[in-house]
């Protein structure tokens, strides 16, 4: 049996969080790292079932894995979390015809999670520390959770893991194989990893920066999300931070626009790395000279910015500054008086703003949280197709009278149930798009803008009118960049709303 290393707040460093440790050491004793051998599931004559979408209610579960000549389920193949729930895998003995095979020796690992950088370093990745046993040329097959197979970074990385395209399979359908080697996950999102979990990691961090220079820099760095886009968790306040860390000597960088060398080469050239918890964070798992974390929080984070550290050997502190725990949709505000004095504290401030200048800075955040925070709620009720509450409506609607990106979320609500008042909404935001002066805050929209184009125009086209509603199309256009096909998709819409009107 493989013993247990507990983490306790004592591996840790905290600040604001005066009335959390309690919940602090509660998270804690949920996780451990483990240590011993790993271990490896030989199966012969076995099944690789290609992944299939079970619906459960609200929820769904990728079916789909390892069975052996008899079957049965291959368990070990399961995708995991907390320690006793299956996401992803064959939950019982099946009948499955395979309708193919390979007679070769193939190492199976687990799950691509394409969608999601966290996940496909957590979960799609854990498994490869087994590929430096075999043949580098032997086949090695996924399953997929997504629809799309990996590129950009996340190809390359599967190539710096020893894993190109030439030797990797992804199942179209059942194919029986004649001798699978199953390794068990190095790491269990929500419970625990191995000791050896960051090793793999390593190795591909030393190929990265074999053409590199060994400059090391006392530059401290932050790591913004202020360009993902606006189906991301945002942080209101960010922007005025990223200004004051410039003004005192830091690099800020956006980790969604750097090459993964570049992220690998950061991590292992700087000292001190500041980032709210995120999935950006977890390039520390390719540090070779363990860099000091400093981690923005709402609350007490979860476990995987406790263990992903540790097993990194990377040292941190965590801080409290991004107001209370909630919903992961919301946006958060962030404290600049709390990150500034820890700042100031550690020393990482040159020029620190007094009063006045902080309150200047802070002119016009809380009004933007407080956007944020209506198009964050009045989206989460049109996904879960949910009333408004009178007082939320109206005061969605006080906002969007000056907001573009409420009134687009609330022509989005209303296109389902109320055309007649999504049309109003849509020409409403037409207009105080038309207007926007500032590109950056389009592109952060953009996805949401794209994705509700054609809903939009399709329930509001005849209601609108054939002038308005190619106003609306073609300031989505000029604006926004519409794509060639959601661009001819929405001018056939007006064109069929309208046929007694079309130009000849």
């Amino acid at each position: 049996m493989p013993d247990l290393r507990r983490l306790s707040p004592g591996n840790f460093s905290f600040y604001g969080f005066d009335h959390r440790m309690r919940e602090v050491e509660e998270a804690l004793a949920k996780v451990a790292i483990r240590d011993g051998e790993p271990k490896v599931k030989v199966v012969e004559d076995g099944v690789i079932v290609p992944t299939s979408v079970v619906h459960l209610g609200g929820s769904h579960r990728y079916h789909g894995g390892v069975l052996d000549r008899e079957g049965h389920p291959v368990e070990v193949a399961y995708l995991r979390r907390t320690g006793d729930t299956m996401i992803a895998g064959i939950p019982g003995p099946a009948t499955v015809t395979p309708a193919c095979e390979i007679d070769e020796e193939v190492v199976y690992l687990g799950w691509l999670q394409s969608h999601h950088y966290g996940l496909f370093l957590l979960e799609s990745l854990m498994r490869a520390w087994f590929l430096r046993e075999v043949d580098p040329r032997g086949l090695v097959m996924f399953n997929m959770t997504g629809q799309y197979p990996p590129e950009g970074n996340l190809r390359r990385l599967l190539d710096v893991f020893g894993i190109p395209k030439e030797r990797m399979l992804i199942p179209s359908a059942p194919t029986r194989v004649r001798r699978i080697l199953v390794p068990e996950p190095l790491y269990e999102l929500y419970y625990g990893g191995h000791e050896r979990a960051a090793e793999p990691f390593r190795t591909a961090a030393a190929k990265i920066l074999e053409a590199a220079d060994g400059t090391s820099s006392g530059q401290p760095v932050y790591l913004s999300r202020g360009r993902l886009t606006s189906d991301r968790r945002i942080i209101i306040g960010e922007a005025e931070l990223e200004e004051l860390l410039r003004q005192n000597g830091f690099l800020v960088v956006y980790p969604e626009t750097m090459a993964l060398d570049e992220q690998v080469l950061l991590f292992n050239r700087h000292t001190d790395i500041f980032a709210c918890v995120g999935s950006a964070a977890h390039t520390v798992l390719f540090a070779l000279n363990a860099p000091y974390l400093h981690l923005l929080t709402a609350g007490t984070p979860m476990p995987e910015f406790f263990l992903v550290p540790a097993l990194a050997g990377a040292r941190v502190t965590f801080v409290s500054c991004l107001g209370e725990e909630s919903d992961h949709t919301f946006p958060r505000f962030l404290s600049l008086p709390t990150l500034v004095d820890y700042l100031n504290n550690r020393g990482f401030l040159t020029k620190r703003p007094g009063t006045d200048q902080l309150a200047v800075r802070l002119a016009g955040v809380h009004e933007r949280y407080h956007v944020a925070w209506f198009c964050a709620f009045v989206r989460k009720a049109t996904a879960t197709r949910t009333t408004l509450s009178l007082d939320i409506e109206l005061e969605a609607r006080r906002l969007a009278a000056t907001s573009w990106p409420m009134s687009w979320i609330l022509a989005r609500h209303y296109a389902a149930s109320d055309p007649t008042r999504s049309g109003q909404m849509a020409v409403h935001f037409a207009e105080l798009l038309a207007a926007e002066s500032d590109p950056e805050r389009i592109a952060h929209r953009h996805k949401e803008l794209v994705l509700g184009a054609l809903y939009v125009i399709e329930a509001t086209a005849s209601t609108l009118g054939q002038a308005a509603a190619k106003r609306l199309v073609q300031v989505l256009v000029d604006r926004d960049g519409l794509n060639s096909a959601v661009r001819s998709r929405a001018q056939r819409i007006v064109a069929e709303a309208h046929p007694s009107r079309l130009e000849q």
